[in-house]
């Protein structure tokens, strides 16, 4: 769980970061939905040793 938490913290952050640095704003519920449902996916991905 610690890998997927760390790999969606950093997808994310690197979304905003170029997202605000090219202009356009993000909208957190999207953020918010796509980084959950990465985590339960990398999360299961990694239990089952399929990513």
């Amino acid at each position: 769980m610690v890998f997927s938490a760390v790999a969606v913290a950093l997808v994310l952050t690197v979304a905003v970061v170029v997202n605000l640095a090219i202009g356009r704003i993000i909208h957190w519920d999207i953020v918010s939905v796509l980084g959950t449902i990465g985590f339960v996916f990398l999360t299961i991905g990694r239990k089952y040793k399929t990513i």
